[in-house]
């Protein structure tokens, strides 16, 4: 079974609609029509039988999609607060991931070392 097959219902508040692209304990990647600027406090809220509100604030947004109706998707990284609890067990295997993964999404590039050899 895919992902989105599995996935819950997935809102961000503010934002709407999202689909869960990864979850870990620390932060989410989703994707969504909303583009929200980074720093902005949201929640990303997961449906199901026992539904979770997760505070934090969004780390990374980036255009992942330009659609001929002259839309656009985004992928948005959130980052939790440290005082949310991500009860993983209640989300589906496929999109649960190591929260180094997450991190290391959420990791702004490092940028290479050039060195002048004149």
């Amino acid at each position: 079974m895919t992902a989105k097959a599995e996935t819950q219902e997935v809102k961000l508040s503010p934002g709407g609609p999202a689909e869960l692209i990864n979850l870990s304990a620390t932060g989410a990647l989703v994707e969504t029509t909303a583009r929200l600027a980074v720093g902005a406090s949201t929640s990303v809220c997961i449906g199901g039988a026992r539904p979770q509100r997760l505070a934090g604030r969004v780390a990374r947004c980036q255009v992942c999609g330009i659609h001929r109706n002259n839309t656009m998707t985004y992928q948005l990284a959130i980052e939790f607060e440290a005082s949310t609890q991500v009860e993983l067990a209640d989300v589906p295997q496929a999109v649960a991931a190591p929260a180094a993964v997450v991190a290391a999404a959420a990791a702004p590039p490092r940028e290479p070392e050039f060195v002048n050899e004149w």
